[in-house]
C-alpha cells in the first residue's frame, strides 16, 4: 500500500513538472504562429526539432556530444581526485592553518574563468588538454569547499566513540568519516558537474574544432537559428540528466550510511 502511495506521488510531480514544460513549448509555437516575435528571430519548437533530430539522425551530433562528455568526464575525475583529497587534508589534518589556505583559494575559486581562457589556451594549446584544464579548474572549487565544509561538520564525540571502540586510522576513515562526509561531498559534485558541463561548451567555442561548443559556433556563423536552438535544449537536457545522474549516485552510497560499523 506504502509502495503505491510512494508510485503515485512521484507520478503526480512528475505530471505537474512535465506540465509547465509543455506549457512552455507550446506558448513558444502559439507565439511564433502569431508572429508576436519574428520567426527570423526565434523559430517555432517544431522546425527547431525537426533540424535537431535530422542532424542526430544524420550523426552529426555525435562525435561533438562524445568530445565534450569525455572532456567533462576527464576534468571532472581531475577535480574529484584532487579536490577531495585536499579538502580532506585541509579540512581534517591542517585545521590551524586554514587562515592560510582557504583565502587564497578562494581568491583563487573567483578569477573569471573567462577572463583566463587565453592563459590556458598559452599553457596548454587548443587541443583536448586545454578543455580538459579548464573543467578541472572550475569543478576544483566546489569539491574543494564542500569537503572541507563536511569536514567541519563531523560530530567530533561520535568520532571519539569510535576510537575508544578500537576503529584504526583506515576503518574510522572509511567506515566513520567518510559517510559522514558524503552527503557534503555530492552537493558539492553535483555543482562541479553542472558548472563543468556548461564551461567546456564555453571553452568550445574558442580555438577549438569539435564538442558542442564548436557546433553551436558553426551553426551561429551559418546562422542556422533552429539548429542553435536545439543545441541549447540538448545542452541544457545534459546538464540536468548529469545532475539526475549524481542525484541516483548520492542516494545508492545513502544506503550504506547508517549500516557503518567498526566491526
Amino acid at each position: 500500500m506504502m509502495m503505491t502511495t510512494t508510485i503515485a506521488g512521484r507520478l503526480k510531480r512528475f505530471g505537474l513538472g512535465a506540465s509547465g514544460i509543455l506549457a512552455f513549448f507550446a506558448l513558444w509555437q502559439l507565439v511564433t504562429m502569431t508572429q508576436l516575435i519574428p520567426r527570423s528571430l526565434v523559430p517555432p519548437p517544431t522546425k527547431v526539432f525537426e533540424v535537431f533530430f535530422t542532424n542526430l539522425v544524420e550523426g552529426k551530433l555525435t562525435d561533438p556530444t562524445l568530445f565534450s562528455l569525455s572532456n567533462v568526464a576527464l576534468g571532472l575525475a581531475l577535480a574529484i581526485a584532487v579536490g577531495i583529497t585536499l579538502g580532506f587534508v585541509v579540512g581534517l589534518y591542517l585545521r590551524r592553518s586554514e587562515r592560510v589556505f582557504l583565502p587564497f583559494f578562494r581568491i583563487c575559486e573567483k578569477l573569471n574563468p573567462f577572463a583566463l581562457f587565453p592563459i590556458f589556451i598559452i599553457l596548454f594549446g587548443i587541443a583536448r588538454l586545454e578543455k580538459v584544464m579548464v573543467v578541472f579548474w572550475v569543478s576544483l572549487w566546489p569539491l574543494l569547499f564542500a569537503t572541507v565544509d563536511g569536514a567541519h561538520n563531523l560530530e567530533r564525540p561520535l568520532l571519539k566513540s569510535a576510537r575508544s571502540m578500537g576503529a584504526k586510522r583506515g576503518k574510522l576513515l572509511f567506515k566513520v568519516i567518510l559517510p559522514l562526509m558524503l552527503p557534503s561531498i555530492f552537493s558539492g559534485l553535483k555543482l562541479s558537474a553542472t558548472l563543468a558541463f556548461f564551461m567546456i561548451i564555453a571553452s568550445e567555442m574558442v580555438g577549438a574544432n569539435n564538442g558542442l561548443g564548436w557546433l553551436y559556433l558553426v551553426a551561429n556563423h551559418a546562422y542556422n537559428l533552429p539548429l542553435m536552438y536545439g543545441i541549447i535544449l540538448f545542452i541544457t537536457l545534459l546538464a540536468i540528466l548529469i545532475n539526475v545522474l549524481f542525484s541516483f549516485i548520492e542516494r545508492r552510497f545513502q544506503l550504506w550510511k547508517p549500516s557503518a560499523s567498526f566491526e
